[in-house]
């Protein structure tokens, strides 16, 4: 997802202001470690999807307004990681509240998808087989409009269908 802000110019407008110690204080104090190696954010979270959410005060910005960052946007940067214009961080642990930068991952949209658990084309993806137990490999399958066709079962169906026209 491409920021809604410029992680780096926020940390730079403090830093230039003296104000970075203030920052990080005010951003460690929502963290708190775990025994499995993450670092948990405890403060705000997305609703849906359990992300950390930072809210910077109104007066503390270099907008003037209320700026909401991605905890583990904000830590990857404040490690001193480059977060590229269009990457996207993928927890490594698993645990979307975790802002521990080395569990973090630049990747593309379609890498982070094909990593989920719950995604389906991810879990399609990982299938070694249809559903009635033919293998998906090279001989057996039949690629069409991003889809795998079991090329055994097709030939079954395409039988089947000829039967019921004749």
């Amino acid at each position: 997802m491409e920021p809604k802000y410029d992680i780096p110019a926020i940390i730079e407008w403090y830093r230039v202001r003296g104000r970075l110690d203030t920052l990080y204080r005010r951003f460690d104090i929502q963290t708190e470690p775990s025994a499995t190696g993450c670092i948990d954010w405890i403060g705000r979270v997305t609703s849906r999807e359990g992300y950390g959410r930072w809210q910077l005060s109104r007066e503390l910005t270099p907008e003037g307004g209320r700026t909401v960052v991605m905890a583990h946007r904000f830590a990857f940067v404040r490690a001193g990681k480059v977060l590229p214009r269009f990457g996207y961080l993928d927890h490594l642990c698993r645990n979307t509240r975790c802002v521990n930068p080395d569990h973090l991952e630049v990747v593309t949209i379609r890498e982070n998808l094909m990593r989920s658990p719950v995604v389906p084309a991810a879990l399609n993806a990982a299938k070694t087989q249809c559903p009635q137990g033919h293998p998906y490999d090279e001989r057996n399958t039949i690629r069409c409009a991003g889809r795998r066709i079991c090329r055994t079962c097709n030939v079954e169906r395409t039988r089947q269908w000829l039967l019921r026209q004749s």
